[in-house]
């Protein structure tokens, strides 16, 4: 408490009285003036700095504007491209399926009709061994060598 009365009562006394008046000299009128003509200076250039940065800022927007665009399009050629691919692989795979039954097809067409054909014999065979069982029940040689072969 004490150290801060003391700094406080030393600030009090070293400040100048308030109707003390401080001598303004000639060459302190020229230092300002010769100040005020350079802060106008650099107030102008920072004004020129100031339009030509933003000038350089609308230009940097502009080209941003355009890629933005580019990429735009560029992004709806990729979908298109990527929709155009998918399409054309689905394409394939459908040929590919298409094919691959038409072949299944082609293949069984000469098996199918050969499966018709031994029926169709086997029909024959079973209708003429109907009639060997019928002939051999009159026949007893006849029914003797169906029976030697297994097939009464």
């Amino acid at each position: 408490m004490r150290g801060l009365l003391g700094i406080s009562l030393l600030l009090w006394a070293q400040q100048p009285p308030e109707n003390t008046v401080v001598p303004f000299t000639l060459s302190d009128k020229e230092r300002l003036i010769r100040l005020e003509s350079q802060l106008q200076a650099l107030a102008s250039q920072l004004e020129a700095h100031k339009e030509a940065t933003q000038a350089q800022l609308q230009d940097i927007r502009a080209r941003l504007d355009r890629l933005e665009g580019r990429m735009d399009r560029l992004e709806e050629r990729m979908d298109m491209q990527f929709y155009a691919l998918l399409g054309a692989i689905i394409g394939m795979a459908g040929a590919i399926i298409g094919a691959i039954f038409w072949d299944r097809r082609k293949t069984l067409q000469p098996l199918e009709q050969k499966i018709a054909e031994i029926q169709k014999d086997t029909s024959r065979l079973t209708g003429l061994l109907h009639a060997l069982h019928e002939y051999a029940k009159n026949h007893p040689d006849l029914a003797a060598l169906l029976r030697q072969y297994g097939a009464l």
